[in-house]
């Protein structure tokens, strides 16, 4: 970049620290993406939580309807389980498809994080590493070729 002709030194300990910022600043825009996504996560915890409650609903109560139909004579112990069986079948097939859903739901929001993660650091690398640290480049040399009056800072 520099030299250590002419102004090559000068250059030098006028931009070292702001070559040395780069990393920090890269540091600094992996944590906002990882903030970021941290509080998308957040949201997604209580949007899981509320659709388990929701399952949750879905077996809550057999324990107390079975035991009111087993507390029944014995002939319409069997008509009320039976009664309800048909429904519970239909109910644990919805619940079976809400659990796979689920699941389902929680495999493609990880990738997405993941990827939104990896898209947000690779725009930081590049913003640092082509944006700033290009200049900064631009700026040594042409002040290791002109001297201090050669740049406009």
């Amino acid at each position: 970049m520099g030299n250590n002709n002419g102004y090559g030194r000068y250059c030098y300990y006028k931009y070292r620290e702001l070559f040395a910022n780069l990393f920090d600043n890269g540091v600094e825009g992996g944590f906002e993406c990882t903030d970021k996504e941290a509080e998308r996560l957040q949201n997604l915890q209580d949007i899981i939580t509320a659709l388990l409650v929701q399952i949750e609903y879905d077996t809550e109560d057999i324990i107390t309807q079975i035991t009111l139909c087993a507390g029944l004579p014995s002939a319409q112990a069997n008509s009320c389980v039976a009664a309800v069986a048909d429904y519970y079948v239909s109910l644990f097939d919805a619940t079976i498809q809400k659990i796979d859903a689920l699941y389902t739901f929680v495999t493609k929001e990880a990738i997405a994080s993941r990827n939104r993660l990896l898209i947000c650091f690779q725009v930081v690398y590049f913003q640092q590493l082509g944006a700033e640290a290009g200049n900064l480049v631009d700026n040594v040399q042409n002040c290791a070729r002109d001297g201090p009056s050669g740049t406009l800072e």
